[in-house]
């Protein structure tokens, strides 16, 4: 129980509850992969993901571990899980992506570790799979659900989430920058936009929401309404990123700090972070639901032709 009285369970955990026939229907395609990797001597498989962990007589680190699979790399050592996007382009948020990104998460959740979430290369993210999108609504879904539910897991992460932002964040790729703890970027020619209305999208409601409370009351409209591109110096002020370090320094940073995070009272924390976001998580929960009914109603009209 919390101080005060207060229960966690006033305040919504949203946990992803996929639309399972999409995305299933997205690990199989073409655009997420054929198969999964065969396993490896010496390695044991964990959900869909390859788990390494050094002897117990290691003599580097002996809470050191480290997984990999096709798009989702997680290191724990000490008490930071690190967690890498790299799908070898533009670090697409897919069915695959994001199932491979939930179990990372649920593996630092496991350990109790502080995570460090980071892109490759000169991307954080692009945003969702196109080639799922032009499929048509049925399709994209599942993709669009996954990817909301999973910036709600991050908004309601038991311990601190810190985002290294490597460069791009495009679409759904910067609502993940707005759901982390404390955003990290670096200085250079990167767009950090959500672009839905540019590309001739409706924002989800549940990107409004993200957007509404993460952002600086002066760049909502701009950002959400407008599709204005920032640059990584500009979206310090408006409020997608809390600062700038030199591109070397950036990933030793994030893990530094993500260390000294982890000196804090974690079960505070948590229960603080539920009660600070308390009305974020229920207004993303109802714009969750509202984004299900309308897709559900184009998915409709486009079968009736309308």
């Amino acid at each position: 129980m919390s101080h005060c009285g207060e229960s966690q369970a006033e305040t919504p955990v949203i946990r992803p509850i996929f639309c399972k026939v999409s995305i299933e229907k997205g690990t199989l395609s073409p655009e997420d992969g054929t198969s999964e990797a065969p396993r490896m001597a010496g390695r044991r498989r964990h959900g869909n993901v390859r788990r390494n962990s050094t002897r117990p007589n290691s003599p580097l680190d002996l809470r050191r571990k480290t997984m990999d699979s096709s798009r989702v790399s997680y290191e724990l050592a000490g008490r930071v899980a690190t967690i890498v996007l790299d799908d070898g382009n533009r670090n697409v948020i897919s069915p695959r992506m994001i199932r491979e990104l939930n179990d990372a998460l649920s593996l630092a959740e496991k350990e109790k570790a502080v995570v460090v979430l980071t892109g490759r290369e000169d991307v954080f993210s692009a945003g969702f799979d196109l080639a799922i999108l032009k499929r048509g609504v049925f399709d994209a879904f599942g993709m669009i659900c996954g990817g909301f539910e999973l910036a709600a897991r991050l908004l309601s992460f038991p311990t601190p989430v810190v985002i290294a932002c490597n460069g791009h964040a495009i679409a759904m790729g910067a609502f993940l920058l707005l759901s982390g703890d404390l955003r990290i970027g670096t200085p250079g020619r990167f767009r950090i936009v959500t672009n839905e209305v540019a590309i001739g999208l409706t924002m989800p409601f549940a990107g409004v929401e993200i957007c509404r409370q993460r952002l600086a009351p002066a760049h909502f409209v701009r950002a959400a309404v407008l599709a204005e591109d920032y640059t990584p110096e500009t979206a310090v002020e408006a409020g997608f990123l809390d600062r700038l370090v030199a591109a070397e320094d950036l990933l030793p940073e994030a893990v530094a700090t993500a260390t000294r995070l982890a000196e804090l009272d974690l079960k505070a924390h948590y229960r603080t972070k539920l009660r600070a976001r308390r009305q974020l998580l229920k207004k993303l929960k109802r714009a969750m639901l509202r984004d299900r009914v309308d897709f559900v109603l184009q998915g409709a009209r486009r079968v009736l032709g309308r």
